[in-house]
């Protein structure tokens, strides 16, 4: 008896440990890049898995932070040319990012979905 009860435990605890890891996992990104020719230096893409935004400049990157209804989430001090933002803490939704150079300020969106969702059924509600 105390065997089968053991053995029923460790199902549900496995079975929850993975029903949290697919909802983790189930999150990803997306990115609205800035094709403006100020921002030709400035590579800003996602890695493979969609969990981390990868920046390279040309320059030195002096500052990441996130602008609007999510200021202050990100609030860096790069002071580097190559830099990896995880983005598996940020909420869904819409996040307006800002990279700064000594010299300018580039402007692009980063949209974290759940699986089978769109930015616009986010903001929807659907």
């Amino acid at each position: 008896m105390k065997v089968r009860l053991a053995g029923v435990i460790i199902f549900i605890i496995l079975a929850l440990t993975n029903e949290v890891s697919a909802q983790v996992q189930s999150r990803f990104a997306s990115i609205t890049k800035n094709y403006n020719v100020a921002a030709k230096s400035l590579s800003h893409d996602l890695n493979s898995s969609r969990d981390t935004l990868k920046l390279k400049s040309s320059g030195l990157i002096h500052r990441v932070y996130t602008a609007g209804k999510t200021r202050g989430m990100v609030d860096v001090i790069v002071n580097r040319k190559r830099f990896d933002l995880s983005l598996r803490e940020l909420s869904l939704g819409k996040h307006i990012f800002v990279v700064q150079d000594l010299s300018r300020k580039i402007i692009f969106h980063i949209f974290i979905h759940n699986s089978g969702n769109t930015y616009r059924e986010i903001e929807v509600g659907e």
